[in-house]
């Protein structure tokens, strides 16, 4: 019985013992998901420091400015330092509603740059009518470091774009 206790309140099960939560949309992102877990990933580039690149595919298109560009952008640990652009659309890929996006960290604070460690995903979008909303995810980060030309790897087909 105690055995059966312990599983139920997830002793033993290997996590870390925080709750785990869900992806959470508010305003005008809601009921909008991410089909698959997201890839966060670090590239520390020979000599020229590093930053990030988010790949993520999801349930639905996110909204679109009068030019039909993409108008939301995504931010990692909530760090308000970070150099973002808008996610774009990879390869011909809308109707499977893949994005990436690079994220440049300024260094006035500390990032998070070792693989494995978890960070908090936010995607914040607004329409043509200023409505606002966010969808929310904590994911691990994946790391590696490059030598020479870049190229997207792996990281893309992870997420299945």
């Amino acid at each position: 019985m105690a055995l059966a206790t312990a599983l139920a309140l997830g002793c033993g099960s290997g996590d870390d013992g925080k709750a785990k939560v869900p992806p959470a949309a508010t305003g005008i992102l809601a009921g909008t998901k991410f089909a698959v877990p997201p890839v966060v990933l670090f590239t520390a580039v020979e000599g020229a420091g590093g930053g990030y690149t988010v790949y993520a595919r999801l349930t639905r298109d996110l909204p679109r400015d009068g030019n039909g560009a993409v108008a939301a952008s995504f931010n990692i640990t909530s760090n308000p330092d970070a150099v973002q652009g808008n996610p774009t659309s990879t390869r011909g890929s809308r109707r499977r509603h893949c994005f990436q996006q690079a994220i440049s960290s300024l260094s006035t604070k500390p990032s998070p740059t070792d693989a494995g460690t978890r960070v908090t995903l936010t995607l914040t979008a607004h329409d043509r009518h200023h409505r606002r909303g966010t969808l929310t995810t904590a994911v691990r980060l994946a790391a590696r470091d490059v030598h020479g030309n870049v190229s997207e790897g792996p990281y893309p087909k992870r997420v299945g774009c």
